[in-house]
């Protein structure tokens, strides 16, 4: 008599790997457009947050210092300057090194459009008493950043407080 050993499979089958692929590409095809919004949200939140931390510097240490402390750029998107401001108001090309507090570097390549009242340029300074004054005309004002759709709005109201909403553009 013949022993017939029966072997046992020790594999997948094809069409269990196959079945496995389609659901990977299914799930990839559902999570890669909500990773890139992600992405999108997060760089224009990083954005916001530069932005409000320049603005918060510039008021504390105007008031620290007693004098005027600006946040100025030629460009929003170029990158922006906050500085201690003894010469021409909102230009920080006439003033010493030393009077320069923080440089922010130009934002990366894809995040968000800044806007300071409907222009590319402009400044916001502080006084020592902590109030604002927004390219000399009101000390109230508003930054638009924007990317793809999404926006955010930093208003900086007469007092120089800082606040952040969320929007389309």
């Amino acid at each position: 008599m013949s022993v017939i050993r029966v072997r046992r499979s020790r594999g997948f089958t094809l069409i269990e790997l196959m079945v496995t692929v389609a659901i990977l590409a299914i799930a990839l095809g559902i999570a890669v457009p909500n990773l890139q919004e992600f992405a999108r949200r997060n760089r224009l939140v990083a954005t916001t947050n530069n932005m409000a931390s320049a603005l918060a510097l510039a008021r504390s240490e105007a008031v620290k210092r007693a004098a005027r402390v600006s946040v100025a750029s030629t460009d929003w998107d170029g990158g922006w300057q906050v500085f201690v401001d003894t010469g021409t108001v909102g230009d920080a090309s006439d003033e010493p090194a030393d009077n320069i507090l923080r440089v922010y570097q130009p934002n990366a390549n894809g995040a968000a459009a800044i806007t300071l009242d409907g222009s590319g340029s402009g400044y916001v300074s502080y006084l020592p008493a902590g109030v604002s004054d927004v390219n000399g005309s009101s000390g109230s004002g508003d930054f638009e950043l924007c990317i793809e759709g999404n926006a955010r709005v930093i208003s900086i109201n007469n007092t120089g407080r800082v606040s952040t909403a969320s929007g389309s553009c």
